[in-house]
């Protein structure tokens, strides 16, 4: 390179180094952008769930969390990339508390082998320490569930 080119060279090495954070920036934001989008769907369909009375629709959240976080380090579908920001959520405790509410109004809509199956899916799916809450309330709602049974049995 002869030295008369060197500046033009310089300027242009300038140039580039500073243009390149500015296309690494974009395409994080982009990346913030859809995780975003993907929360918010998410939480948007969690809030659903456990503010719903209606059965399918708390039943139909359910199935989507549930299958969302069984494939959360999977691939597929639904799988969910790993949040960039501070902000993230627990995608199985979400789904345990909306499949409880599932079962919860299964239950009180007297549809006990749903209300069971919801249940028994929350301990089925949620027996690491992390969720015992969840499993402990699963447990109890069964033990409800089974008393009340055997208590509507005992009337005929």
């Amino acid at each position: 390179m002869n030295p008369s080119s060197r500046p033009a060279a310089t300027l242009l090495l300038a140039v580039f180094l500073a243009y390149l954070p500015a296309c690494h920036l974009s395409q994080n934001s982009k990346h913030e952008l859809l995780d975003n989008e993907q929360f918010m769907s998410v939480w948007q369909m969690y809030n659903r769930c456990i503010t719903s009375s209606d059965l399918h629709s708390a039943l139909r959240d359910s199935l989507q969390l549930r299958t969302m976080s069984r494939a959360e380090n999977g691939t597929g579908e639904y799988k969910l990339q790993p949040p960039n920001t501070r902000l993230a959520v627990d995608l199985k405790a979400m789904s345990a508390s909306c499949t409880l509410h599932a079962g919860d109004i299964a239950a009180t809509s007297g549809l006990n082998d749903t209300a069971r199956d919801m249940f028994i899916a929350v301990l089925d799916e949620h027996s690491e320490p992390l969720y015992a809450y969840y499993a402990a309330q699963a447990r109890t709602r069964l033990s409800k569930l089974g008393a009340g049974l055997q208590a509507s049995l005992r009337l005929f």
